[in-house]
Formats: C-alpha cells, sequence, structure tokens
C-alpha cells in the first residue's frame, strides 16, 4: 500500500479511525489518502497555503467533522 506522505501523522486519521465502522475509515483511507481523491485532500492543500497544522476536525472533503459547514475549498 503506498500511504499519503502525512498518514501516520494525521491527527484527523488517528481520530476518526474509532469514529468509523471499519467499512467506513478503509473507503476514507482508500480514497483519500492512497486513492484518486488524494490530489484534492483539503487538509494536505490546508498545510501547504498556510505552512501551518489544520484543525483536527477538517475532514478530507473540507468540511468540518459532523457538520455541514465548509471551511475549505
Amino acid at each position: 500500500m503506498n500511504f499519503c506522505e502525512r498518514y501516520h501523522d494525521c491527527v484527523f486519521c488517528k481520530a476518526i479511525r474509532y469514529l468509523l465502522t471499519p467499512r467506513k475509515y478503509e473507503l476514507l483511507v482508500d480514497s483519500y489518502c492512497e486513492g484518486p481523491l488524494h490530489p484534492k485532500c483539503r487538509r494536505l492543500k490546508w498545510r501547504r497555503e498556510r505552512n501551518e497544522e489544520p484543525p483536527d476536525d477538517l475532514c478530507p472533503n473540507g468540511y468540518r467533522l459532523g457538520s455541514h459547514i465548509k471551511i475549505m475549498d
């Protein structure tokens, strides 16, 4: 498996692992951490553009965890 270079340090991935079912977590990782959506990960974009760690609750799709609020385009 070829994971994102930030996978092992990603606060979001570490926290969400226990909030999602194993299948949903696997889909998230397959899509964003090693799959076709990796280039669109908003957590990586935040880090590149702001040169700082993204908020812990910023999902890879740009939404705040558990809400319908998009904080990153």
